[in-house]
């Protein structure tokens, strides 16, 4: 697979899985009356670990990383990305007096590139060229 259509792939995924965590949001916020400090990188983790199998099986298949250390370093990056995230909602949210959802769906686009290339060359191993 070339790296454009890994990158094709990772971000049908995650276009996905951020429908999904911005539906848990709306649960954990609005439903369950969660702080959106806690429910912002709670739905964060859960879609994330959703698109992990995901992107496994369909666009990183080739890696040769063993799955169990993998979802380790993966859950490790997604926890450093869940703490970036909420920093920035809150900023956005607290200081620029943005709508959460707005706030969420603006911090997104950044958070998946590096987190594409974060795990592309690091988590799965495979060639960037």
């Amino acid at each position: 697979m070339t790296i454009f259509s890994r990158f094709v792939g990772y971000s049908v995924l995650g276009t996905s899985a951020f429908a999904i965590d911005l539906g848990l949001i709306y649960i954990f916020y609005e439903v369950i009356g969660l702080a959106y400090t806690l429910s912002v990188p709670l739905a964060f983790l859960m879609a994330t670990s959703l698109h992990y199998g995901a992107a496994r099986a369909l666009v990183f298949h080739d890696t040769t990383r063993p799955i169990g250390s993998g979802y380790f370093l993966f859950i490790g990056i997604m926890v450093t990305n869940a703490l970036i995230i909420t920093g920035l909602v809150y900023a956005l949210v607290e200081y620029g007096g943005m709508d959460l959802y707005i706030a969420r769906i603006g911090v997104a686009g950044i958070i998946g590139l590096v987190s594409f290339y974060v795990n592309a060359r690091y988590n799965f191993k495979v060639p960037m060229g």
